[in-house]
């Protein structure tokens, strides 16, 4: 028998935590076309042999939570960034995340282009729905797999704008039609950002009527919460009031405790998501392992600064009144106020395109160097760079990273931003620290069950039937990696340094990393998941 790949000898996590076993696995045409337990193969012959020696054998792994939404369209000989979250063995994205997707806007495109591209940089371009989307980004290439949550965000933005009110009841018929229109084309649930503008600006009861068309899909609701500061608590709960008030389940966003009044507070988020689940809600979550965040400049400026969209922010804080009001606003805590209990000294520059000479610095350290108040460094920065500057800031400690990492409810989600500049390491790092730290080193989760919830569990979390297992019929998305060496090289200063341990990553049958070394090939599919019950067109929330 003649088949393309034959991957023979390895020790077999099917992502099921079954007993894992030595043996085979052959694909053909992309796709699992046998499994067994001899370790020669069964007789099969193939194309091509790799002879996997004892390493791990294990479905690709699912990086649940991303912001690579623009990286197929990223300009120039950026490999490195391409190839990142792959070189860990991750075939598969969830992009859309935190209420940010580039689809659908259909109206006031220029100002809500201008907004995403804070974050995903200032080439983005924004689509009318998500065909359109998925084909633009099928036809810039991909390394691994893509696919995408609806925005909430985008959403409001394109119906509403940029102020600071609640939706009319047409407004919000718009909104739930976008969506609709959305998870009917293979959107996989939908997300909020409610820290950020819009997002902020919209009461509960919103949320609730979004999530309910989401619901209605078969289709998570997925959160970054309105706070994960002082507000954490109370923040958790209004995401799981969503939930029972919608049908939806319900995905929390790189779950943590990060005021330093309730640093140690992982345990308890856990208990209350743990409690949840035995009142019968569906909830899960994802978090990174790293007690740094990444995040725009502009979310660490009170809300009432972005009011109005990027081009009324960069005015704002061109004046005088407008920056007094920002230092006003930081003294306030009825938002998710970063700073009320930090510095600038903890808040580092990652991504500023139009001044990269003040990457890897942080605002106080900037502000000190031109003998100014940081909250200048801060908006002089911003407007510089047209409001796209990504930092990197302290959050939270160790022993939260694991108790929200270890619970049955978790997943591994990046957060990953791929941009140039200084990123946070955890778009390079995430899967191989897991693996390497956490389960090898520290062993507080086991191998079979970290594997589970880097592939099966995530898979059917977001619906993607066909990923996250080696089976037969599933789709060929391996990597081979060896468990005593697997390890993290990423750091701050070196964000994009490969990862040591990980030989080969096959994505969709096709070798992307062969023996470490990229293989050139782009064979990622643009992944759309079908609503399990029927969409209702032109419903009318109320």
């Amino acid at each position: 028998m003649s088949s393309d790949l034959l991957i023979r000898g390895g020790i077999v996590h099917d992502g099921s935590r079954r007993k894992p076993q030595t043996g085979f696995v052959l694909i053909k045409d992309g796709i699992i076309a046998s499994v067994g337990s001899s370790p020669l193969g069964n007789g099969f012959s193939a194309d091509r042999v790799i002879e996997a020696d004892g390493a791990v054998v294990a479905p690709g792994f699912i990086d649940t939570h991303t912001h690579s939404d623009a990286l197929p369209f990223l300009l120039g000989d950026h490999d490195d960034l391409r190839l990142g979250s792959v070189r860990q063995g991750v075939t598969t994205e969830i992009a859309g995340n935190c209420g940010f997707s580039l689809y659908p806007v259909t109206t006031g495109g220029e100002a809500v282009g201008t907004d995403i591209a804070t974050l995903f940089g200032p080439d983005t371009t924004v689509y009318p729905d998500l065909l359109s989307y998925a084909d633009a980004a099928t036809k810039g290439g991909m390394a691994a797999n893509l696919a995408t949550l609806v925005g909430h965000g985008t959403v409001r933005a394109t119906v509403v704008g940029f102020d600071d009110r609640p939706t009319e009841a047409n407004e919000l018929d718009q909104m739930a039609s976008l969506v609709d229109v959305a998870l009917s084309q293979g959107a996989l649930g939908f997300s909020t950002g409610l820290i950020y503008a819009p997002g902020c600006y919209a009461p509960t009861d919103e949320i609730v009527a979004l999530a309910s068309v989401s619901a209605d899909h078969g289709k998570p609701y997925v959160s970054h919460i309105r706070n994960e500061m002082r507000g954490v608590f109370d923040a958790l709960d209004e995401a799981l009031d969503i939930g029972q008030r919608s049908g939806a389940a319900v995905h929390v966003s790189h779950l943590k405790a990060g005021g330093p009044p309730d640093l140690g507070g992982g345990p308890a988020l856990v208990d209350k998501l743990k409690r949840a689940r035995r009142q019968g809600l569906d909830v899960t979550s994802d978090s990174y392992p790293y007690t740094k965040g990444s995040t725009v400049l502009r979310a660490l400026l009170p809300p009432t600064a972005s009011i109005g969209g990027i081009e009324a922010m960069l005015s704002r804080l061109s004046t005088p009144e407008g920056r007094a009001s920002v230092r006003a606003g930081l003294q306030e805590s009825d938002w998710q106020n970063f700073l009320e209990d930090r510095t600038w000294s903890e808040v580092t520059i990652a991504y500023a395109p139009a001044t990269p000479e003040i990457e890897g610095k942080t605002v106080d350290q900037i502000a000190r160097e031109r003998s100014v108040d940081p909250v200048d460094a801060a908006c002089d920065a911003l407007i510089a760079n047209q409001g796209a500057v990504v930092v990197v800031i302290d959050l939270t400690r160790e022993e939260d990273v694991v108790a929200c990492l270890c619970w049955e409810g978790a997943m591994v989600g990046s957060d990953g931003i791929p941009i140039p500049g200084k990123p946070h390491p955890r778009w390079a790092g995430s899967f191989s620290r897991v693996l390497g730290d956490l389960v090898r080193d520290r062993g507080v989760l086991s191998l079979n069950e970290s594997i589970h919830r880097m592939t099966a569990a995530a898979a059917a979390r977001f619906g993607l039937s066909n990923r996250g297992r080696i089976a037969e019929g599933a789709a060929a998305d391996i990597v081979i990696f060896d468990p005593e060496t697997v390890s993290d090289r990423a750091t701050y200063a070196e964000p994009l340094a490969e990862p040591v341990g990980v030989n080969h990553v096959i994505v969709n049958g096709v070798p992307v990393i062969n023996d470490g070394v990229d293989t050139g090939r782009r064979p990622g599919h643009f992944l759309r998941k079908e609503s399990t019950t029927t969409a209702r067109p032109g419903r009318t929330l109320t």
